[in-house]
């Protein structure tokens, strides 16, 4: 997938994204609160009551949640998803400045003021001048920006310069020798020369220079094909002593040197170039450059640093030794300049804020155009005072506490206890709109039983017992690999590790909520959020799988592919797929809580698909896996980085392990059909709840704990080995 770049500074783009956060955040809450007033006012409209925690408004921040343990149920029933939902995209955006960055990108600049390669009239090149350590230097600046090394139309000391094809009008290649030779090292220099034109390493001219300091030393000797003649192209030959002192035996590596002229352009610049005097002015500057001080071997880029002065020297006699040419100022050079990449997490973020919006101002509408209708269908007044009198927000709440407060009898209620209480019509028969009890359709309390609803009472959810210290347990386990889940992604600066995090989260609030429910069987609200939570927060650690095993191919095997799937798109791929098995499995689970059976049937049913989806992608990912390990042995030297590259793959086919595990007990609860003997027995033990689902996550969790993949993929690894920390 391409990356996406904007020629606008990061710090604008990000300014952008704040804006857009927190007007698109700030619509959400005005359309949530409109659409929860309107769902009222729909019901009202159908002589129905309405459940007085779906009077809420829109919960914003973490209030969401809380509202959850205040009430003990949904606050504004399925909404309340959404407004969770909405939470956690909310926490996301604050990420916005880890997922902006500005990057280099190779660009083309102005050209200015510098050396141009554009005449051919030095015959002896001068190697002492400032034009010499502007065009060597500039090699190095391009070869540092990823760009090419030659000899380039133009050179200056822009430190932005990164060459392209455009920018080279050929270079130097100096082929390495295969045949190196070793001499005693009391053997003289001119004997030393004879052999290697002997062994026709050197040409008939050679000149040798070496450090004179006792016994000789840094010994290199060049020669140009052409001798003492002018007026036509040369090569060069080198024979360079790699070894640091002169008391020990020499060893002489050669090269061969040529000229590659790509456009023809540079042929008379080397004809006018009197190449014997030349090189043997230039030839201090050879050795220098091989070497990097007394008592040092020459360097392991011999050859390359040979093609670089070379270059060097072409330049300076092609642009006359002129560093102030400016008749091709406004002509460009390739160059490196900063772009703001925007990472596709960001984009993704953006998109799913801009669908909830979406859907909440459709939901609206909707509900909008219900409300014309049902008016329509009965009493003027009466619809018009339901639109003005509902309660919504706090002020309307007010209004309605001033109104309940001319009511004949004062009645105590807890918070807890608002699910059981509703908004509408009176059974007393005083007409208007008013909060009613449930059972009763009065406004009167009813007597409250304070003893545990037993397994025949029909508001008890379970079917069983619960119980309460085996949720606490897992709880607990789960929210231990959360905490330290947390401190190994702040550790490691691992932003995608981000993903685990609010899996085991999900884990951690799935048993906190059961723990509620075994303590309030009758509280709809703790075991559906339970039973959605437990049933969702598996795909959040598979898709952390996904990133881990892409993320370490783009580390160790950069241009490898792995079933056809390189590093940058395999993650991508997989990641997608799962978010859209959360999305049918979400689907699916809101409708199993649906008070009507065939609803409830269907969501079963896209639940299990959804499962089945996702456990398809996990056999693939496996196989992928395996052929990875057999990858990393292949490219990865064997070593400790070998070891703890593959200890982190391992880790994660556990992990999938563990889930396909989970994903298996799932499909057989949910297809092995409601009524069925194997179906009543998994539903009426718990047992199989905790060692099919629960302690295996925690498993999966820990695992990852033990072999977090930070340790490989943080940017202080000693091997070199990293991944730009928040890049997918």
């Amino acid at each position: 997938m391409a990356r996406i770049l904007l020629n606008y500074s990061s710090s604008d783009v990000r300014l952008f994204f704040r804006i857009f956060f927190v007007v698109a955040f700030i619509l959400i809450n005005l359309l949530g609160t409109k659409c929860l007033a309107a769902r009222a006012k729909v019901r009202l409209l159908q002589r129905r009551t309405v459940p007085l925690p779906y009077m809420t408004s829109w919960l914003g921040s973490f209030d969401s949640l809380y509202a959850l343990r205040v009430v003990k149920t949904l606050p504004g029933g399925w909404l309340s998803l959404l407004m969770i939902f909405a939470y956690l995209l909310n926490l996301s955006s604050d990420f916005t400045s880890a997922l902006i960055k500005s990057v280099p990108v190779h660009d083309r600049c102005q050209f200015g003021t510098g050396l141009v390669v554009s005449s051919a009239l030095i015959e002896l090149v001068p190697w002492n001048g400032a034009p010499y350590t502007v065009v060597s230097q500039a090699q190095t600046t391009s070869l540092l920006n990823d760009g090419l090394k030659g000899v380039y139309k133009k050179a200056n000391r822009d430190v932005n310069f990164s060459a392209d094809a455009d920018d080279l009008l050929g270079g130097w290649h100096c082929d390495r020798n295969s045949l190196e030779l070793d001499y005693p090292w009391d053997v003289s220099v001119n004997d030393i020369v004879t052999s290697l034109q002997q062994h026709d390493l050197l040409y008939d001219t050679p000149y040798a220079v070496s450090a004179s300091i006792g016994n000789t030393s840094h010994l290199v000797v060049l020669d140009t094909s052409v001798g003492e003649n002018v007026g036509t192209v040369f090569d060069v030959r080198f024979s360079v002593d790699i070894t640091p002192y002169g008391n020990v035996t020499k060893h002489m590596q050669s090269y061969q040197c040529t000229l590659d002229d790509t456009y023809g352009y540079l042929q008379p610049i080397q004809e006018m170039i009197h190449s014997h005097d030349t090189l043997k002015n230039w030839a201090e500057m050879f050795q220098g450059s091989v070497y990097e001080g007394t008592g040092t071997p020459a360097s392991n880029n011999t050859g390359g640093i040979l093609e670089q002065t070379l270059n060097s020297m072409t330049m300076v006699a092609g642009g006359d030794n002129y560093l102030l040419n400016t008749a091709h100022s406004s002509e460009t050079q390739g160059c490196l300049t900063q772009r703001t990449h925007i990472l596709w997490e960001l984009l993704m973020l953006s998109g799913l804020t801009l669908l909830l919006l979406a859907f909440l101002l459709l939901f609206w509408l909707g509900m909008v155009i219900r409300l014309k209708v049902l008016s329509g269908r009965m009493n003027v007044e009466d619809a018009r005072w339901i639109q003005e009198n509902t309660p919504t927000g706090n002020f309307g709440w007010m209004a309605q506490a001033v109104r309940e407060s001319h009511r004949p009898r004062a009645v105590q209620v807890k918070t807890a206890d608002l699910k059981h209480w509703h908004f509408g019509g009176s059974s007393e028969g005083a007409g208007g709109l008013w909060i009613t009890n449930k059972a009763t359709h009065s406004n009167v309390a009813e007597e409250t039983i304070s003893l545990r609803p037993t397994l025949n009472d029909p508001s008890n959810l379970w079917p069983y017992c619960p119980s309460v210290a085996a949720a606490l347990i897992l709880a607990i386990l789960f929210l231990g690999t959360t905490v330290v889940h947390i401190y190994q992604a702040v550790r490691h600066r691992q932003l995608f590790c981000l993903v685990v995090v609010i899996g085991a989260f999900m884990e951690t609030a799935a048993f906190a909520f059961r723990f509620l429910s075994a303590k309030h069987p009758t509280q709809k609200g703790a075991y559906d959020a339970s039973f959605l939570l437990n049933l969702l927060a598996p795909i959040f650690v598979n898709a952390f799988d996904y990133m881990i095993i892409s993320r370490l191919v783009r580390c160790f095997l950069p241009k490898t592919k792995v079933f056809g799937l390189g590093g940058n798109i395999m993650g991508k791929i997989f990641v997608c797929c799962d978010i859209i098995s959360f999305i049918i499995q979400i689907g699916g689970g809101l409708l199993t809580l649906s008070k009507t059976p065939n609803s409830a049937k269907t969501g079963i049913h896209i639940v299990t698909f959804g499962v089945v989806f996702q456990e398809a992608l996990i056999v693939f990912f496996f196989a992928l896996t395996v052929r990875l390990t057999r990858k990393l042995d292949w490219v990865i030297p064997r070593g400790q980085t070998s070891k703890e590259a593959k200890m982190r793959v391992h880790a994660v086919q556990i992990s999938l392990l563990l889930i396909t595990y989970r994903i298996v007990y799932r499909i057989v609860e949910f297809s092995s059909g409601e009524g069925s003997s194997l179906n009543t027995y998994i539903n009426n033990h718990e047992w199989c709840e905790y060692v099919f689902d629960g302690i295996p996550m925690v498993f999966a969790l820990v695992v990852m704990n033990v072999w977090h993949p930070g340790i490989v993929l943080s940017a202080g690894n000693d091997d070199g080995f990293a991944v730009p920390l928040n890049e997918y």
